[in-house]
């Protein structure tokens, strides 16, 4: 039977963008790739942005601009290689900027790179293909690439300052919140109306992300976002060099910063000081930043509403998406596609719903969005008229990656096994759509369920003390049977965990296998010697470790047991196992050494009517939350 492997392998497409001789041309070098290993690096193109494009119009010559001869050719082969067939993303395209601090602008960062299309879609939207910028700063503070250890922390906060547009911004957080705070293993901290002072000290605090949502702006040249005073009536500015500091003292340095503001991805005049860029700089590992503005000025409060309604909405599918990708242990870069699509079907709704207009003829609604050129070609958006404001950009396309490094966090799987304070027994993770969890690698044992009976002054004898005259078996070892589903639950929160709902214990059972239809741990075949059941004639509880020493093989010389990948024992047969379902019901689970093997599936569970039910041959083990992990470990202190 074989176990699930997870290709985890981004393949890197490095161009290298720069405008060295001119601002209207643009020099694109091929880097690294894996077809021809070698540099590419064909003449100058000239831009030809003097015109008025439509959104697809522009992307498919932003393609023209960057693929030619053959890079083309490169890039199609290793698209066609590492993304067919895929369920997620095998091919990063890098677009290293070559921008200069001398320069007066910034040009080639500020193009809509995201809206790259080659005649047949958007390259933005392929769930396989990451598009991610990389800037030549020099990283003058890496940071070491220790593993999260969950929970992943993540600071979520606000500002909506007075004398500034009002977008709802205790709502849009409160929203956005609401929709990542049952993500696991995510512990998410929110900050309203967060002001200078208040936002440092949450930041030296540690978190693995910080995300902000409000204004942001280039003041005297200098990236910035604004931030409440809690005095007057005005905005504080939390320049990008303060916010860098803050991060560099804190007990646990951000891997990843996201910012809701507008032109939070756009640069300065002076690139490194642009507030992506300077975080960058310090050694954060990934930026997603916004490259138009996001709240949008309508003429009604009618329009005001229905406006308010679509960024909110949208911010709550982008967020949530992103986060529960990062949640899987996977890259930023398959985060952002996640987020993206869960944006596609914004972008027809916008248009339709007339929300937003066309600023420069207050008259005119947009049904047909253009991009206008006004200024030489280059110019940044916000100056050339590229924002959401003035257009109906695509919101899947405002968010964009800056990225140095492989895209991972560090937030790999979490431990497992885990020893578990209360009862110190071993738990082991399980990983699954749902919502992952721990769950005891083996079954209570008669020892640990005296423990629990000792210092609580209860009742209760093991029922097979006796029953192993001249075994070698130590009795204490035996699961923990003769026992009721409520003194079941009551050793479970004793414990600070819970009995496994039967979708849990089957989920367990199967963590790590691809065939969740399985009869055994082991296939579909029954093998005797691997549990204790009817058919081995032992009529009674084995020590709860026996299973997991007993072996045999398939044809392939795979060896099996009656074990989980994931690390699950004594699935099958011994001592059937209580499980209770969300609205109550009493279960058992997994048969015993008295039932017959088709009666010892993982896929076959028994109803219990009777809550005072108690049998010598059902025990339990316990599961565990990411909240209950939480509490138990004592992160739960901010």
């Amino acid at each position: 039977m074989s176990t699930m492997a997870e290709e985890r392998t981004i393949t890197n497409f490095h161009l290298q963008l720069s405008a060295p001789e001119s601002p209207d041309k643009l020099r694109v070098r091929l880097v690294d790739n894996p077809i021809t290993r070698r540099n590419i690096e064909p003449p100058d193109v000239e831009f030809p942005l003097e015109q008025t494009y439509d959104v697809k119009s522009l992307g498919r010559v932003l393609y023209d601009c960057l693929f030619r001869g053959e890079i083309r050719q490169s890039f199609e082969t290793c698209r066609e290689e590492h993304c067919t067939g895929k369920d997620r993303v095998g091919l990063r395209l890098i677009l290293d900027i070559q921008n200069s601090p001398d320069q007066e602008k910034d040009p080639l960062l500020s193009l809509p790179w995201e809206l790259l299309h080659d005649d047949k879609d958007w390259l933005g939207l392929d769930p396989t293909l990451s598009i991610t910028r990389r800037l030549n700063i020099q990283r003058r503070d890496e940071q070491d690439q220790e593993k999260i250890r969950p929970p992943m922390r993540v600071l979520l906060t606000c500002a909506e300052p007075d004398g500034k547009p009002r977008f709802g911004g205790e709502r849009f957080l409160n929203e956005v919140f609401e929709a990542i705070q049952p993500i696991e293993p995510l512990k998410v901290v929110k900050l309203p109306h967060a002001t200078l002072e208040e936002l440092e000290s949450y930041i030296k605090q540690g978190f693995h992300i910080v995300q902000f949502l409000g204004h942001g702006a280039i003041i005297e040249n200098r990236a910035a976002l604004l931030l409440e005073h809690d005095v007057s009536a005005t905005f504080d500015i939390l320049w990008a060099t303060s916010l860098v500091n803050w991060t560099k003292q804190a007990t646990i340095r951000p891997r990843l910063v996201v910012l809701t503001a507008c032109h939070s991805g756009n640069p300065s005049a002076f690139g490194f000081l642009g507030m992506a860029t300077a975080l960058l700089d310090a050694g954060v590992e990934a930026v997603v930043a916004m490259q138009a503005e996001l709240y949008i000025t309508t003429r009604t409060e009618h329009d005001m509403a229905m406006q308010t309604e679509l960024e909110i909405d949208e911010a709550r599918q982008f967020t949530q998406a992103f986060y529960q990708t990062l949640a899987k242990h996977l890259t930023v870069d398959e985060a952002m596609q996640a987020g993206r699509k869960a944006l596609i079907s914004e972008y027809p709704r916008r248009l339709d719903a007339g929300v937003i207009k066309l600023l420069d003829d207050p008259e005119e609604q947009s049904t047909k969005p253009t991009i206008q050129w006004r200024e030489r070609p280059l110019t940044p958006l916000a100056s050339a008229g590229l924002t959401k404001s003035k257009t109906p950009f695509p919101g899947w396309a405002v968010p964009i990656l800056f990225l140095h490094g492989d895209g991972w966090l560090g937030q790999g799987a979490p431990e497992s096994p885990i020893p578990w304070e209360k009862d110190q027994k071993e738990m082991i993770y399980v990983e699954v759509e749902e919502g992952s969890f721990y769950i005891d690698k083996y079954p209570v044992t008669c020892n640990e369920y005296w423990k629990f009976v000792q210092e609580r002054g209860y009742s209760w004898q093991n029922p097979w003390r006796d029953k192993y005259e001249g075994e070698d078996v130590d009795v204490d070892t035996l699961p923990a049977t003769g026992i009721t589903l409520d003194e079941a639950l009551e050793y479970a929160r004793w414990a600070g965990k819970h009995i496994p709902t039967p979708a849990e214990w089957q989920q367990a059972a199967l963590s790590g296998y691809s065939d969740k239809q399985a009869s055994f741990p082991w296939g579909h075949r029954f093998l005797g010697n691997l549990g204790n059941t009817q058919e081995s004639g032992y009529l009674k509880p084995r020590p709860v470790k026996w299973s997991s020493a007993q072996r045999a093989y398939n044809e392939q010389d795979e060896m099996l047991s009656n074990s989980s990948p994931a690390g699950m024992c004594d699935i099958v047969g011994n001592v059937a196992e209580w499980a209770q379902t969300e609205d109550g019901q009493s279960m058992l689970c997994g048969g015993s050494f008295r039932d017959p093997s088709d009666h010892c599936t993982i896929q076959r569970m028994r109803l219990i009517s009777h809550r005072d039910f108690k049998n010598r041959a059902v025990g339990f083990r316990c599961a565990a939350s990411w909240s209950e992990l939480i509490e138990q470990q004592h992160h739960d202190t901010y």
